[in-house]
This record gives structure tokens, sequence and C-alpha cells, in this order.
């Protein structure tokens, strides 16, 4: 049916193959309710920039836009300015990674989905940055800035 499971793949398991990988300006506009991640990277990614992309997905089941294999590690990420509408009702909804030391920056993300049950994760990557992310489920209401907020010293 012509659809893109993944539009985008970093498949080699070969850590820094993908260094400097740039997913700048996309749109990916998907009307399947099978489609899977955006993005997937299989290795170790340094200076990753993921921005400015348009992606609305149909499965209820989505995974989040950007999942990385396992514990493997993104080093001075920048994930800003992406504007996602979702069907998923559960899960990341960004970004999903299971490193320790990921380093970088993820910020000013618009998110819409459909998870009602009131958890709205953003996503998962330990040492990544995130700064004013807003997200809803409510189709008719403004997203809200997402609460991951730390407390200031004084």
């Amino acid at each position: 049916n012509e659809d893109f499971l993944t539009p985008i793949k970093a498949t080699s398991t070969t850590d820094a193959d993908s260094d400097g990988m740039r997913v700048v300006g996309c749109r990916w506009l998907n009307s399947d309710a099978d489609s899977l991640e955006f993005l997937e990277i299989n290795a170790n990614l340094r200076g990753l920039v993921f921005q400015g992309n348009y992606l609305v997905t149909a499965g209820a089941a989505n995974p989040p836009s950007i999942l990385t294999a396992g514990t493997k590690i993104l080093t001075a990420a920048l994930i800003t300015h992406n504007y996602i509408s979702s069907a998923a009702t559960s899960g990341d909804m960004l970004l999903d990674n299971g490193g320790a030391t990921n380093t970088g920056i993820c910020a000013f993300n618009i998110i819409g989905n459909l998870d009602v049950t009131g958890a709205q994760l953003l996503g998962v990557a330990a040492g990544i940055q995130f700064f004013e992310n807003y997200m809803t489920s409510t189709s008719t209401e403004s997203g809200g800035l997402q609460l991951t907020a730390d407390t200031p010293n004084s």
C-alpha cells in the first residue's frame, strides 16, 4: 500500500557510522495505522540534528518519532522545533532512548497525541536536557508546557 513503516533508518550497528546525521524540514503525513517510528537509530550516534519536522501519524500504537535501539547513546543531540500530530494512545511521544549517558538539547517541540491517561510522556533519554516542550491530548485545547521541571537553586 506504498506506506513507509519507518521512513529513515540508521541500520548500521557500528558506532559512529551515522555521526552528524541531520533530519531537517521533513514532512511525513502518514494515514496508515501500521506505521512505526519516523527515525530509527541502531548504534551510538554523535551530533544528531532533528529539527523543523512536521509529522502526522495515524496508528494508535505508534512508537515515538525517534527510537534508539537498546542502550545506544545520543551525544550532542539537537532536537528542536518539531511539530508532531500523533494518534498514539500511550508511550513516549517524541524520543525513546535507553542510554544512560546521552547529551544534548530537546526544546521547543509541539506534540499532539491521543494519550488521555494523563501520563503524557515526551520521552526518555537520560542526559538529554528538555526545555519548553508542549503537548496535549485534547484537540480542542492548546498544548501545555510539558512539566518535567527542575527546581532552580535559590
